[in-house]
């Protein structure tokens, strides 16, 4: 996944009652700690953003 792909959150990480729709990857974090790399993805969703894993994100549409 990359910035401007569209993304959905998969339905095992919503929260009840919460309709999250889609959303747009706007910023992708890489990083190592001692447990190894990592990736972060920061989502903008309709009136916030929140930073996701990619096992959280499903993809929609890819940017161009």
């Amino acid at each position: 996944m990359q910035v401007g792909d569209i993304v959905t959150l998969k339905p095992e990480w919503q929260i009840k009652g919460v309709y999250y729709g889609f959303g747009v990857i706007t910023l992708v974090e890489e990083g190592s700690d001692a447990t190894g790399t990592w990736e972060t993805y920061r989502v903008q969703w309709n009136s916030d953003f929140l930073f996701h894993s990619e096992d959280q994100l499903e993809l929609v549409s890819e940017s161009r």
